[in-house]
């Protein structure tokens, strides 16, 4: 597969950056598009500090759980990426790592890195989709594993194909009883007034510059917004105290609403969930729900990623979302 793209590059002569259209292989490295990866989320993954700690986390007490009961610890890592995971399960005494990833790019990338860290007689890497595994004698895997670890999240939590991925797993690639990294997930909503989220969704005439006027159809300003969620720094809004109109108030408790156990085969696919109420703490206009997810990686390790966090991890691959409303919902306390 061959596409063009810009490319920034130095001008030798000048010494200013510059853009070139390049003709890039998307299935080799033999190019320079590894450059293109590097400055993709992937890199934002790799410094996510807090992420990286809590899934060594998980996986060292998976793995010394399955040592205390005299069982070897085979993992598996789908979606491998850059081949973190692999070797963080390596480096906590895995001698038994199946990693698959289906992009080539990253296939050579994570196979270099395992090789260079010295890992490649203990990492298998797999160039398949994990639902396209083989487990048998002349298999891709000579049996199933009992400990997966896997991150194919997103910030809406299983909009990148995580529900089936975990189904496939549990049925066709793991063993009765696997310990799964992370086992479970929980979304959380809250009611939140701002007037900033809902001007940032919305058209004001109010806000064009002296002089300029246009007439906007009521219709449009009753616009319900995109299907998908959108996905904010919502925390950095929340802090910026010293600006008034970027004030987020919370106007209800977080509150669960949904629930995903990854171990579970039947976990359903699609779902349709019924209206759940949320009790008010305050009294004011309803702007905005605010939605975050908690994953638990290991007992009494979870990973958040609540907007009310102080001097929490900054990411971008991972952020908690709105759904901005058509219009302002009053809302009073206690109701």
């Amino acid at each position: 597969c061959r596409l063009s793209m810009f490319k920034s590059r130095v001008n030798s002569v000048t010494g200013k950056m510059e853009w070139v259209v390049t003709e890039k292989d998307f299935d080799s490295l033999e190019t320079d598009f590894a450059e293109e990866f590097s400055r993709s989320q992937y890199g934002d993954m790799l410094h996510d500090t807090e992420r990286n700690q809590k899934y060594e986390q998980g996986l060292r007490w998976a793995i010394n759980h399955m040592l205390s009961k005299g069982v070897e610890p085979r993992v598996l890592d789908i979606g491998t990426g850059t081949g973190l995971l692999s070797m963080m399960a390596a480096r906590c005494g895995a001698k038994n790592v199946t990693a698959c990833e289906v992009l080539k790019p990253m296939v050579k990338i994570s196979r270099t890195a395992i090789e260079e860290n010295g890992y490649q007689d203990i990492i298998n890497v797999i160039p398949k989709r994990s639902t396209e595994v083989i487990v048998g004698p002349d298999g891709d895997m000579s049996q199933r594993a009992n400990i997966l670890v896997t991150e194919v999240f997103d910030s809406e939590l299983i909009g990148e194909g995580a529900v089936p991925t975990f189904r496939h797993a549990v049925k066709e690639l793991l063993e009765d009883g696997c310990l799964i990294i992370p086992s479970d997930a929980t979304v959380y909503a809250q009611l939140v007034e701002s007037e900033f989220l809902w001007r940032s969704q919305s058209l004001d005439p109010h806000q064009l510059p002296r002089g300029i006027s246009i007439n906007i159809p009521k219709s449009w300003t009753m616009c319900k917004g995109p299907a998908s969620l959108w996905d904010i720094h919502l925390e950095e809004v929340i802090r910026s105290h010293d600006m008034r109109s970027h004030d987020v108030i919370p106007l209800s408790e977080p509150h669960v609403v949904a629930k995903f156990s990854f171990s579970d085969p039947s976990l359903p696919i699609y779902k349709e969930y019924s209206p759940i109420p949320i009790p008010s703490i305050k009294t004011g206009s309803c702007h905005a729900i605010a939605i975050w997810w908690t994953i638990t990686l290991a007992p009494g390790v979870e990973l958040s990623m609540s907007p009310w966090q102080l001097n929490a991890q900054w990411r971008d691959h991972w952020l908690a979302c709105v759904q901005v409303l058509p219009q302002p919902l009053p809302i009073e306390k206690d109701n």
